[in-house]
């Protein structure tokens, strides 16, 4: 055989086992089921929770697993603020006024209606819209001691926990992290993993926007993970909760988040 003809073979041998690397690599796995009895799923603000880890939140309940979620901020940062007064405001803390605080309750109200479209009714929130901003952790401006403070307080009270959250924003060519930067979801997920670390447990971390990218194939994760139809159906309806006013503000997100079936994880080993 002529040496040509020896090193065609040897290099479609190569491609192949490659392209079947590549495809085992990024062929979604079962969504990992907590070994704890209890999960905290906690999201930086509302919708976040959805929008990157909504199957494996209900694969979670469907397992019998106790889930709590706690919405750190209830996202009443948002330069949606405004527009949502003029279009739609309503006076949610009954104080004769619409402002960003009656905003974050509104955010909080679909936060609520979405967890429990996943089967979540253990809610626990942090942020400042009940009380004007007097307490509590505000958008866009979260510390990582604090945030680590106040998930210490709620895990302290549970033996033995399992945490999930949004990834932070590092570089993608890393795989591990998302593109743009968001300082609440880097302290958020700081905060949970030295909190896991501490305790000697284990956390998940999701990836959100790299739904932006509207293949599937363009976005990278160490692991991509599928839920069951139970689930997804769930993450469908749960999605459906925020067609207002987070669809208005991330609409890509929004229709993205609807039609994967996959999810993006992180584990804390990973990075």
């Amino acid at each position: 055989m002529k040496l040509w003809k020896k090193l065609l073979i040897v290099a479609l041998i190569v491609i192949g086992v490659c392209a079947l690397a590549i495809l085992w690599w990024r062929w979604p796995r079962a969504v990992p089921i907590s070994e704890a009895d209890t999960v905290l799923v906690i999201s930086p603000h509302p919708d976040d929770e959805t929008y990157s880890m909504a199957q494996a939140i209900a694969e979670q309940v469907l397992a019998g697993k106790q889930v709590i979620g706690v919405l750190v901020t209830d996202g009443e940062g948002s330069d949606r603020v405004e527009e949502w007064i003029e279009m739609a405001g309503v006076d949610l803390d009954g104080d004769g006024d619409v402002d960003r605080w009656d905003f974050g309750l509104a955010r909080r109200n679909e936060y609520v209606e979405a967890m429990v479209a996943l089967g979540v009714d253990r809610l626990v929130f942090l942020g400042t819209s009940d009380s004007q901003g007097a307490t509590g952790l505000r958008d866009a401006a979260l510390d990582t001691e604090e945030v680590e403070e106040a998930l210490t307080e709620i895990a302290g009270k549970i033996p033995e926990v399992e945490y999930m959250t949004t990834m932070k924003y590092l570089p993608d060519h890393r795989f591990v992290g998302d593109a743009r930067l968001h300082e609440d979801h880097t302290a958020v997920c700081d905060a949970t993993k030295s909190l896991a670390l501490q305790r000697g447990e284990t956390a998940h971390f999701y990836k959100v926007y790299v739904l932006y990218r509207q293949e599937w194939w363009k976005r990278w994760a160490p692991r991509f993970v599928q839920g069951s139809d139970e689930a997804f159906e769930r993450k469908q309806a749960a999605v459906d909760v925020y067609s207002e006013m987070g669809a208005s503000s991330t609409p890509e997100l929004w229709e993205a988040a609807r039609e994967s079936r996959i999810e993006y994880l992180v584990r804390d080993s990973d990075f």
